[in-house]
């Protein structure tokens, strides 16, 4: 029960303090604005919404070996 309270106090910790302080650093405003200026919703962006999602590096495929 401990554990599932600090857990939660974690989550509260980062949803309600800092991920709104994150919101509010330079490189972050600037995309929200950015989006805002173009009529884009930023948080209703899906990935999907991209147009290509960047590609994994070239020894990613030479080191991993999904199925022997």
């Amino acid at each position: 029960m401990t554990r599932l309270a600090c857990g939660m106090a974690v989550v509260a910790v980062v949803w309600l303090g800092l991920l709104p302080r994150l919101i509010r650093l330079q490189p972050m405003a600037g995309h929200v604005e950015r989006m805002e200026a173009r009529g884009v919703n930023p948080a209703a962006m899906y990935y999907t919404e991209l147009e290509r999602l960047p590609l994994r590096p070239a020894w990613i495929e030479q080191r991993v070996v999904l199925w022997p």
